[in-house]
């Protein structure tokens, strides 16, 4: 099984009790499939997967599962701190009909490297589904993966790939060299999306955007230009990326991973007709949650324009 293209970290929209909303997480992906992206992902950070409880985390995996249909594949994260429970995870997502299971280091544990690779190698043997490795942001993650365990890590024939959101670039030219000549097969996707388009245009498979979640058809013409090396038409697109970083999240290294999801969910809000005020919001700074109300109805002018010139259009380079 190989992954390529735009995978978005599904956002969990939640009632007011904090549980998931089945209708608009099944609007979701269905607004993502429409959107043309080449698979889901759910339970991830963007989806608040490890704070969510365990009912609810089947009922997201069942919800999604459910609605995608096959009609693309589905990956699950399955992030915890015990291999007993990620393996748990991720037999109720095969269950489901998920395709693959998204895995990290156990959260907050710090390991060395050798017991790095053994408890990933282990989960993944004891996985019913392959698994996609996720290098956590700083800040996140119990211990990262580094590049120098990556040839181990390619040694496990079930392990299809990694997605790296540690946001330097030298980590992902490190892995697609390396994938070159150890795992030729080895999916290696992009976390931040702000470096979507350089890492298609030097080997990465794609991009696990989460303002796909807004906007997917721009991340998949993005994606299918910088696939196709146009270089013209991925920094337009380009552009248009990191401005709605601008709207959304506001200027670089400003907002941290909670305000991140944050922002999404109040833009998702809008994206569906809801009305937005800041007292559903309460910890959210009312002046981002002001400009992005604000903003939005532009932004999404102006990429519906853009998608619309011949070279954003076109079949999609990837496959699963």
């Amino acid at each position: 099984m190989t992954l390529r293209g735009i995978v978005p970290p599904l956002l969990t929209p939640r009632d007011e009790n904090g549980r998931p909303q089945v209708d608009a997480l099944q609007e979701l992906t269905e607004h993502l499939i429409a959107g043309g992206v080449h698979g889901l992902f759910v339970l991830g950070t963007t989806g608040e997967g490890p704070v969510l409880s365990p009912a609810d985390r089947s009922l997201v995996i069942r919800t999604v599962c459910r609605t995608a249909a096959d009609r693309l594949p589905v990956v699950v994260g399955t992030m915890d701190g015990s291999p007993d429970a990620t393996t748990d995870l991720a037999r109720q997502a095969a269950d489901a009909g998920a395709a693959a299971v998204v895995v990290t280091p156990p959260l907050f544990l710090p390991l060395s490297a050798r017991e790095n690779v053994a408890y990933l190698t282990g989960v993944a043997e004891r996985s019913p589904l392959p698994v996609l490795l996720y290098n956590l942001p700083p800040g996140l993650a119990g211990s990262p993966i580094p590049p120098v365990l990556l040839p181990q890590l390619m040694e496990c024939a079930r392990i299809l790939g990694i997605k790296d959101s540690s946001g330097g670039m030298e980590y992902l030219h490190y892995a697609v060299r390396l994938a070159r000549t150890h795992r030729p097969d080895w999916s290696i996707f992009i976390g931040p999306e702000g470096f979507l388009a350089e890492a298609v245009l030097f080997g990465a498979s794609g991009g696990v955007s989460g303002g796909a979640n807004l906007f997917p058809g721009l991340y998949v013409a993005l994606y299918d230009a910088a696939s196709r090396g146009d270089l013209p038409a991925t920094r337009r697109l380009h552009d248009l990326v990191l401005d709605f970083g601008d709207v959304v999240f506001g200027p670089p290294g400003t907002t941290d991973a909670i305000e991140v999801i944050r922002a999404l969910r109040i833009a998702d809000a809008l994206r569906r007709g809801e009305t937005v005020e800041a007292d559903r919001f309460p910890f959210f700074d009312p002046n981002r949650l002001r400009t992005i109300r604000d903003a939005l109805p532009e932004l999404a002018e102006r990429i519906a324009d853009a998608l619309q010139t011949p070279e954003a259009t076109g079949p999609s380079t990837a496959r699963s």
